[in-house]
């Protein structure tokens, strides 16, 4: 599909003059000469590795009693030095497919090594210290892949370590827990930050992709929890602060200390994010404002937590959500649309076509769940359903007609 894609692309560009016969040719038996893996060979490759680990996992498991201690480390450290033979092997890049391959069977491998030691002496530990293990073992093989899939699987590894280390005790108390819960607060910002730093070196590099993809996400999940929580009640109700994820104590003195501590953190990372934004020049200017201006309603978002006094709301008004200020119903989908509306602009800037219509589509359907929020009730009659329904093909239809001027008129604004 791609080929056929490809030369009708080219016929066009020779029918308008752009370019000649020869060089359509030279195009084509260029791209027909490179080495390339289909991303569905690649994918099915990547499934047999996996199905292959398990059921080695599986064989070992149903005779794992009748195994010595001794035979089990030295199976297991043989294999894992073919493995790394044939990593060294297969380096060159002749063959990515087979190097992805056993790559990916080394690094879980590495990490069955991890469970198999702990296993035999006993160890103990939490999972986040078999995770940070497993990434400082196996970084140096990451670094050197030549596909995605093993640095977004390393980035996710890395990232469960740090929310397993946030939250590997259920009931927390002492400082450790305030710091805890900063790192947990902050953590998109962080995030983000660490994409920065490795996208500045050049071993590193393949890591800031999924950084980056991690780093919207942990961003928007942090933007929906908020947008719920005011626009429900649910934050008011049931005192579903994210502050209040973790006991780490009582006492006027150690609230404002945790306060001082979980704010302070995230205007700090703030500060170092947009000074970092600011020295991309790799990126234009207007993408590197929008970014800034992300970060910041990001950090506006977060310490509003600590401007609003929730307690006072629900002492007031009680157990009646519905009673509650629409100040603050409203301010969860003004944030949740501020935050949809800044990242359709980045992408209209970036040119990414398929992320600006994303982001247009959440914020019309943001919009929609409005409209049912506000007249809830005449939703569930029969009259209120046609009418959701016609508003809801009007604003499809509307939609798709102007989508192409909308985009076109956010370009516009971006200069």
């Amino acid at each position: 599909m791609k080929a056929q894609k490809l030369a009708a692309q080219l016929a066009e560009w020779e029918k308008q003059g752009l370019i000649t016969p020869k060089q359509s040719g030279g195009i084509i038996d260029y791209e027909n000469s490179r080495r390339t893996v289909p991303w569905v060979m690649y994918s099915f490759i990547m499934l047999g590795v996996t199905v292959v680990a398990v059921g080695v996992i599986s064989l070992v498991a149903a005779n794992w009693s009748t195994i010595p201690a001794w035979l089990k480390l030295t199976a297991d450290f043989a294999l894992l030095a073919g493995l790394a033979a044939c990593l060294c092997r297969f380096g060159d890049g002749a063959k990515p497919a087979v190097f992805e391959a056993i790559a990916a069977f080394f690094i879980l491998f590495c990490l069955a090594s991890i469970g198999l030691i702990a296993q035999i002496y006993h160890t103990g530990g939490q999972l986040y210290q078999a995770l940070l293990l497993w990434c400082i073992i196996t970084l140096p093989v990451t670094l050197f892949s030549f596909k995605r899939f093993i640095p977004n699987l390393w980035a996710a590894a890395f990232l469960i370590a740090v929310l397993s280390y946030c939250f590997h005790e259920t009931r927390v108390g002492g400082p450790d827990a305030i710091y805890r819960l900063a790192l947990f607060w902050s953590l998109p910002l962080s995030v983000f930050l660490a994409a920065v730093f490795c996208r500045s070196m050049r071993p590193l590099n393949l890591l800031a992709g999924p950084f980056f993809f991690w780093a919207g996400m942990l961003c928007m999940g942090a933007t929906v929890y908020f947008d719920v929580a005011h626009s429900s009640g649910f934050i008011v109700q049931n005192s579903a602060h994210p502050a209040r994820l973790f006991q780490y104590g009582s006492g006027a003195a150690q609230a404002v200390v945790s306060a001082n501590v979980l704010y302070l953190t995230v205007d700090f990372l703030t500060v170092a994010a947009i000074a970092a934004i600011l020295f991309m020049k790799s990126l234009e200017k207007k993408a590197r404002i929008l970014l800034c201006l992300l970060v910041a309603l990001f950090c506006l978002m977060m310490n509003l937590y600590g401007i609003i006094d929730y307690t006072a709301y629900y002492k007031h008004y009680g157990s009646y959500a519905s009673d509650y200020p629409l100040l603050l119903k409203l301010m969860g989908p003004a944030v949740c649309i501020g935050m949809l509306l800044l990242l359709s602009f980045l992408f209209a800037g970036l040119n990414h076509q398929r992320l600006f219509t994303l982001c247009v589509n959440l914020i019309g359907l943001r919009f929609l769940i409005i409209y049912f929020q506000v007249f809830g009730s005449l939703a569930t009659t029969g009259m209120g359903l046609i009418v959701s329904g016609l508003i809801i093909i009007g604003a499809v239809a509307g939609w798709y007609k102007s989508r192409k001027k909308v985009q076109a008129w956010l370009g516009g604004l971006l200069g």
